[in-house]
């Protein structure tokens, strides 16, 4: 079976009947009316939060990218930490969330081959109860976190150093970026009295760890790493 295929000017169907000769519709035809082109992108915006001038939402044309976007935003404010920049996309986090869903019930399955696990003496009941619990904790985590959908990115303050560059990102409806503020603080860790954060100021290694009140005896103190 063949058929035949006629285009048809949409505004001259609309129109008069009198002026413009139209066909003529049969039993069995198909009118197919396509969508325009970037029709879904109309009305997408992007979310620009934190330590920006002009935080706030934003509406994007298609193929706009991110240094568009925050220059229109008025850039960086002077305390703001590009290289902690977060961007979330809500496709990313759809595929993330089915990978979860996946990994969630491939971790349900193997609650029967627990269950099934010998139990005849003390020490076989204690692993099967340990065992049990592990995998309840497992469960509870990847049920508790829902995926972020985040993108990774990275830029810098200096927007025309990375523009038009493959850092330089092209911006989807639904996207949100977070701009935190620069860290103030050191994170003092291991063989220290106090393990803690440590207001940060340009000085030594030495300061910084005497401030978490020295290195115990046991601590190479002449092998830090920074």
């Amino acid at each position: 079976m063949t058929g035949q295929h006629e285009v048809v000017a949409l505004s001259a169907a609309l129109g008069p009947a009198i002026r413009i000769r139209t066909p003529t519709l049969h039993n069995g035809d198909v009118l197919t009316i396509r969508q325009l082109p970037g029709w879904n992108d109309l009305g997408a915006s992007i979310a620009l939060k934190g330590e920006l001038k002009h935080p706030g939402t934003y509406g994007i044309r298609p193929g706009e990218r991110l240094s568009s976007v925050l220059e229109r935003a008025g850039g960086f404010q002077p305390n703001a930490y590009p290289y902690g920049a977060v961007l979330q996309r809500v496709q990313v986090r759809e595929m993330e969330l089915r990978s979860q869903d996946e990994v969630i019930l491939r971790v349900k399955d193997a609650q029967s081959s627990l269950e099934l696990l010998p139990d005849t003496d003390p020490r076989e009941k204690q692993a099967k109860l340990t065992a049990i619990q592990q995998w309840q904790s497992t469960l509870d985590q990847l049920s508790s976190n829902p995926p972020l959908g985040r993108v990774t990115i990275r830029i810098t303050s200096r927007i025309e150093r990375w523009k038009n560059t493959s850092a330089d990102v092209e911006v989807r409806a639904g996207d949100v970026l977070v701009i935190p503020k620069r860290p103030s603080y050191i994170m003092v860790t291991g063989q220290v009295f106090n393990p803690t954060a440590v207001s940060f100021r340009p000085v030594r290694v030495r300061s910084g760890i005497w401030a978490s009140r020295e290195a115990p005896r046991n601590s190479p103190t002449r092998r830090q790493s920074l």
